[in-house]
Order: C-alpha cells, then structure tokens, then sequence
C-alpha cells in the first residue's frame, strides 16, 4: 500500500452498523432477498475494516520495531 494511502476502518465500521439495521427492517417486514443482499454487504465492509486495522497493527508493530530500546536512549 502507498504511504499516502488513507487507511480507513471508520467508514466501514459504519457501513456495518447502519447495515444491521437495515437488515433487521428487512427480516421483520419478510423481505429476505433484500435482507440477504444487505448481509453479503456486511461481509463485504467487514473484511475490509478487519483489512484496515490489520495493516494498522502491521504499521504500529514496525514502528515499535525501529524505534529505540530505552536503554539505548540513556
């Protein structure tokens, strides 16, 4: 991924949460079709949020690992 790439979980995450609704509005007016496309949508912003943050806990990892001991700072 390029270093000016915005890495967006938030959006996602998001997504999720007004998907759920909406599929339970869905299952409670017995329009499935409707409920299962709104799921595969949920599947879909997940993966990407789970990507995100796991490229987010990559980055966070390497910049521990260039980052300084304490003892080599004294």
């Amino acid at each position: 991924m390029k270093d000016d790439a915005l890495i967006d979980y938030s959006n996602p995450i998001l997504n999720i949460q007004s998907r759920v609704r909406k599929t339970n509005d869905a299952l409670l007016a017995k329009r499935y079709d409707e409920a299962l496309d709104t799921l595969l949508n949920i599947v879909a912003d997940t993966r990407a949020a789970y990507i995100a943050v796991r490229y987010l806990k990559e980055q966070e990892h390497a910049l521990r690992q260039q980052a300084p001991s304490i003892q080599e700072r004294v």
